[in-house]
């Protein structure tokens, strides 16, 4: 019994040791000052939990004794994590009494060390962006925190998913997000500065490339909704100095975030305020027309909320309404406003009302007696008198009417009717004319070849390459003769005789001749099928094994 108080006692006594109670102050002169530190020992007390230790050995490398006062990158790089360290244990009362704001300032004086905090501290950043994002830790510095974030991902490497920083970015955005029905103030506040340091559709900047490639935006925040909060975000605090209701007015800056969270965030409630940009010409957006009613086109296809399109649908009238000539002719291709608004009633163009025009047809009243004459004669379908639109089908028969109509008119007792029905017949004849001729070119050019051949190399009924049945260790060639001549076609020339589909070699071949070739390959079967081009049917085929001629007449 005894003897187990002992141990733990002694165990006890051990533990307090190197637990200890750091003097907080500069060791010079006392039992603990060390003219020779070394990073090594003190992380290797710090890793045992002898704190005591540790801390006065990191103290006196933040001094810069011993080989600490040399002022190479490396060195001042150890000094740098020796502050870190300092500041870690200030942050969780490791031998020092706890204080967030001593680690926050030793944090600052780690990062300050050197002129560039080397990759291996990077993780500072986030460890100091945590305390003055955390409102627990009490420092409350949230565009000092959103910096050093930003500063965080900077370093090209890969942060896991459940990293300080890829969580202090998740509750960041979340956090502003949600901020913005509760207190529209603080709202405006937080996220120009989270925009300040996390635009991520600035891509002019390189380290602003850096952050986005660093923070998976693209994937990792995409697939957790993030990516659209963040352009929510972008939109409202827009919206916010577009309006300038709760914060000054800035058109320049409201502008180009709503704009920017409508085309790369694809926010629909963006659209109706980037029609007005561009309505207007506001911020650094010139006046253009054409893409405000581009916005409002593309708001209307994505939303069913009917108050915000019964919105959309006002704001489009509205500009509409005020079309100049010229805006029409630029956004729509109508020459003034009585062209476009016939042109849009039927869906024809400004070059078909050109058109038509030379037959006197100019608008509504003059187009719907043109349709009426068509239909009297007969020569339009009933139908055409109940169309409100014409499909380019029925443009061209409506078309050839009035140059039907306009060269009967010229004529003695004849109708428009008259000219189709003549115009149709001539057609017929000659489609007829054609359709012979060109059965008697495909008759001769039969009568030429009338055979198809189709050289296949096989395995197992299935063709692979024509040339692994022809080279080998000896080198075999096709070889035709036809008309008392012989032809020889070597492995290496046989798109001269034909084109080798997924069946095989295909080419056409006329009577009296033959085929024939060798198959040098031992594992592949050399196949020569015949079929009759007229009716497409097989009427021969043979094969040839290993060193087998393949051979087929054709009389």
């Amino acid at each position: 019994m005894f003897r187990i108080f002992y141990i733990l006692l002694f165990s006890l006594l051990l533990t307090l040791n190197s637990i200890g109670s750091c003097i907080e102050e500069n060791p010079t002169g006392t039992k603990f000052e060390n003219s020779d530190p070394r990073l090594s020992e003190a992380d290797y007390y710090f890793r045992n939990k002898n704190y005591q230790s540790a801390f006065y050995e990191f103290y006196q490398i933040h001094l810069k004794k011993g080989l600490y006062k040399k002022n190479t990158i490396n060195v001042q790089n150890d000094v740098a994590t020796a502050r870190s360290y300092i500041a870690w244990m200030y942050q969780n009362g490791f031998c020092l009494e706890k204080s967030y704001q001593k680690a926050a300032d030793w944090y600052e004086l780690s990062i300050n060390t050197t002129k560039t905090v080397d990759i291996k501290n990077s993780h500072i950043f986030g460890l100091l962006s945590e305390l003055y994002l955390i409102s627990d830790y009490g420092l409350n510095l949230p565009e000092e925190g959103i910096r050093y974030l930003s500063k965080a991902f900077s370093y090209d490497k890969t942060f896991k998913e459940d990293s300080r920083e890829l969580r202090l970015l998740s509750n960041l955005i979340n956090n502003i997000h949600d901020l913005y029905n509760k207190d529209k103030v603080q709202f405006i506040a937080y996220s120009l500065a989270f925009i300040k340091y996390f635009d991520f559709d600035y891509s002019k900047d390189d380290s602003m490339k850096s952050i986005r490639k660093n923070t998976s935006f693209d994937d990792r925040l995409s697939k957790n909704g993030l990516k659209n909060k963040f352009y929510q975000i972008k939109f409202n605090l827009g919206k916010e100095l577009f309006n300038g209701e709760n914060t000054e007015k800035d058109l320049y800056l409201g502008s180009k975030m709503i704009l920017n969270a409508g085309r790369n965030g694809k926010i629909n409630e963006a659209g109706i305020y980037a029609a007005e940009v561009n309505e207007k010409g506001l911020g650094d957006y010139e006046k253009n027309l054409k893409y405000a009613l581009d916005w409002i086109e593309w708001s209307l296809k994505g939303t069913k909320d009917k108050n915000y399109i019964k919105k959309l649908n006002a704001k489009k009238d509205n500009i509409i309404q005020n079309l100049s000539d010229n805006d029409i002719k630029d956004i729509y291709g109508y020459k003034n406003r009585k062209s476009w608004e016939f042109g849009k009633k039927y869906a024809i163009s400004q070059s078909y009302i050109d058109e038509i025009a030379k037959f006197e047809v100019v608008n509504d009243k003059t187009l719907a007696k043109a349709i009426e004459r068509g239909i009297d004669e007969d020569y339009l379908l009933k139908s055409f008198g109940q169309k409100t639109k014409l499909s380019e089908r029925e443009q061209g028969i409506l078309y050839q009417f009035l140059v039907d109509e306009k060269e009967a008119s010229d004529k003695i007792f004849t109708s428009a009717l008259d000219i189709k029905e003549k115009r149709d017949k001539e057609n017929a004849k000659k489609a007829e004319e054609d359709k012979k001729r060109r059965a008697k070119e495909r008759a001769k050019r039969l009568a030429a070849n009338p055979y198809k051949i189709i050289m296949s190399c096989e395995h197992f009924d299935s063709h692979t390459n024509i040339n692994a049945c022809l080279l080998g260790d000896i080198d075999s060639k096709i070889k035709i003769t036809k008309g008392g001549s012989s032809y020889i076609y070597q492995p290496w020339d046989l798109q001269r005789l034909g084109n080798e589909t997924y069946e095989g070699l295909e080419f056409n071949i006329s009577a009296n001749s033959s085929v024939g070739a060798s198959n040098v390959s031992d594992i592949l079967i050399l196949k020569i099928k015949v079929y009759d081009r007229i009716t497409n049917k097989l009427i021969k085929t043979v094969s040839a094994g290993y060193l087998d001629y393949a051979y087929v007449k054709l009389r």
